[in-house]
């Protein structure tokens, strides 16, 4: 009895800084009985050590009973014990245990208010974890929350496998992480920390090329060829003969044939610059959106034929071939789901084509043309809204070593070392 008597007075400064109903119900019930077996009273809750009766047996007079020395110190260490749990219980739950006049009763209200969870909490709970999505959050902050919903399960009689957590964490991921996913689900047996660490790596990588996709891309540009019919000036009649594409500039920036006798025939008319002397793939004012041009009655007028109406057409179906663009700065597709390790672009830059219209970016991945080897074109700019698929040239040729060769009515791709045909 001297120790238990002893352990109040320790104990009674013990109380907790933070109410212990404000805790999950496996921490209450786990903080209340670490500190109350640390002062030997936990058969004081479990009952165990039962109140003794009022009086015992006078061991002088055995017809005769006296009062029980032991019921006072009892009632001395049960109510200091009842004391410190109203000490530590938050405002909102002293109405569930004012009525209860020993520390046991107490408890046992406490412990049915701690288990007490509904079906429809359980349901809610196994919800959560089925349809919360990891989205922006970090992977540390998603599992963590994941976790918690899995306690507040065990809290309630409902305890899940850590193999059904794993299967939950797995599903609320993005795309972005099916390698990930992969890799996982592949393994016989995996721990909950092994995949936290899995996923972390992945999340690492997945930054890293965000931070590519984030560059600033507001001067992206790419060059349509729209195909003009040849206008006749009406100043000076010229017996220019082009086999080109329907321009005296050609669809390269060749000339074609003049008449010796005509001054100035052969010297091409910038549609741009609406000047003789260089050709608009040449211009300086090519991607200037500011500049509106000068009046010039040799200007010739461009009049769409049927290609650039189907190329102003937003309900046509999206050419799958590629064109080789002299003018792009990058490579762009209009299907995205032809991108490989495709990342979301988040930056706030547009495709700026050629008539000046600016097209959103949606994400940026790779591709590959298949041919005596792979022709890999690197950062490919998913724009639903184009409806050419664009292959640069410049940077083609310098991600896979090759180069164009143009005649009058096809091209070629050469290898640069081999001078082998590819394409």
């Amino acid at each position: 009895m001297a120790s238990t008597s002893n352990s109040a007075p320790r104990a009674a400064g013990s109380t907790f800084a933070t109410g212990i109903t404000d805790l999950p119900a496996a921490a209450q019930r786990s903080q209340v009985l670490s500190t109350v077996c640390a002062h030997q009273l936990e058969r004081f809750l479990t009952g165990a050590r039962a109140q003794p009766p009022a009086t015992v047996p006078d061991p002088t007079y055995a017809s005769r009973f006296i009062p029980n020395p032991n019921l006072a110190d009892w009632m001395r260490l049960d109510q200091f014990l009842m004391s410190w749990l109203f000490n530590s219980i938050s405002e909102a739950m002293l109405g569930h245990v004012a009525r209860c006049a020993f520390s046991s009763k107490l408890w046992n209200v406490l412990i049915q208010l701690f288990s007490n969870q509904s079906r429809a909490r359980v349901l809610q709970l196994r919800g959560m974890l089925q349809s919360t999505k990891k989205g922006s959050t970090p992977v540390d902050e998603y599992i963590l929350k994941m976790r918690c919903l899995a306690d507040a399960l065990y809290a309630a009689s409902h305890a899940i496998s850590d193999d059904e957590l794993i299967l939950y964490i797995l599903e609320g991921l993005g795309s972005e992480y099916d390698s990930a996913i992969v890799a996982l689900t592949t393994k016989h047996a995996i721990t909950l920390f092994e995949v936290q660490f899995l996923l972390q790596t992945q999340e690492m990588r997945i930054e890293q090329q965000h931070s590519i996709a984030a560059l600033d891309l507001q001067n992206l540009t790419a060059n349509y060829a729209f195909a003009l019919k040849k206008a006749s000036s009406s100043s000076t009649p010229s017996n220019n003969t082009n086999h080109g594409r329907g321009s005296s500039n050609g669809a390269r920036g060749r000339g074609g044939r003049s008449n010796p006798n005509n001054r100035g025939g052969n010297r091409p008319i910038c549609q741009v610059f609406g000047r003789a002397g260089h050709i608009s793939l040449k211009c300086f004012h090519r991607f200037d959106l500011s500049y509106q041009g000068e009046p010039s009655n040799n200007t010739p007028k461009p009049v769409p034929d049927d290609s650039q109406a189907l190329l102003a057409s937003a309900s046509i179906v999206a050419d799958p071939h590629w064109y080789l663009d002299s003018g792009a700065s990058h490579h762009v597709i209009s299907d995205g789901s032809k991108l490989n390790d495709k990342v979301d672009y988040i930056g706030k830059g547009k495709l700026t084509v050629g008539n000046g219209t600016s097209l959103p970016i949606l994400a940026i991945g790779s591709c590959t043309l298949h041919s005596f080897r792979s022709l890999i074109l690197k950062k490919v700019l998913y724009v639903p809204g184009i409806h050419k698929n664009l292959i640069s040239i410049s940077q083609f040729t310098l991600d896979n070593n090759v180069h164009v060769d143009f005649h009058d009515s096809l091209c070629f791709v050469l290898d640069k070392v081999m001078r082998r045909v590819l394409l």
